[in-house]
Formats: structure tokens, sequence, C-alpha cells
């Protein structure tokens, strides 16, 4: 609980599995009965690699995207910084570019398994 905002939850992907997506574009109707007798105001989730700011029923649903392996098209860095202040929040989402070449050439090196797949998730920045 943030004093003076409420309850916040944070989950891997949503609150009820690991393994459901709640990307952008998901209906509202097919998150709603997910957050049924939740008694958080906000929730804080990750999973899909791609940014999310929104509200639904009335619950605020914050996904700052990915460090490491963004699916939205900017293959920079993302995470979002929250500011509690006077009972609100306010979500700031950023983007830092930092050396992809360099991550790929120490995951060449360490012979990573799935270097080909991740090269190109690094690269383009999507699926």
């Amino acid at each position: 609980e943030v004093p003076g905002y409420g309850p916040i939850l944070a989950v891997h992907a949503t609150p009820f599995d690991d393994e459901t997506n709640w990307l952008p574009d998901t209906p509202d109707e097919e998150i709603r009965p997910h957050l049924e007798g939740l008694d958080v105001r906000l929730l804080l989730y990750g999973h899909t690699h791609r940014p999310v700011d929104r509200t639904v029923s009335t619950v605020r649903l914050v996904n700052p995207g990915s460090v490491g392996l963004p699916l939205d098209g900017d293959p920079r860095a993302a995470y979002a910084r929250l500011d509690f202040a006077a009972g609100e929040c306010r979500a700031t989402f950023r983007r830092v570019e930092y050396e992809r070449e360099t991550v790929l050439m120490e995951l060449e090196r360490a012979n990573h398994p799935a270097l080909a797949w991740v090269g190109r998730l690094l690269q383009k920045a999507r699926p």
C-alpha cells in the first residue's frame, strides 16, 4: 500500500497466472473478470514486453515495457517511473539507448543457445 494513494499489486503477468498476455489492445471485457475481487487501485505487471497505461473498471494497469527485450518496435530499454502525490499516481515512461551490439557480442561469447532469436529481437524489437 502506498500511503495517501492506496493498495497496489505487482505481478509478473496477471494476478491469476504467469502466462496470460494482457497486450495494449486486449479488450477491457477480457481483462475485467480477472480484476473482480481485487482490492487494488494500481496493478503493475510485465510479461508482454510492451508498455501499457490504462484503466479497466477501477483498476489502473501499468506495464513499464522491457529493459532488455522490448517488443513494441522501439529497441531502446524501457522503464516507468511512478510518482505518488496528493492521492494520485503519475506514470512517466522512459526509453534509454544502450549498446545492443555489445550485448550481442557477450551473448555470442557465452555461446547463448538462443543467440539468433535474441539478436533478431534486439534489432527489430518485434516478435
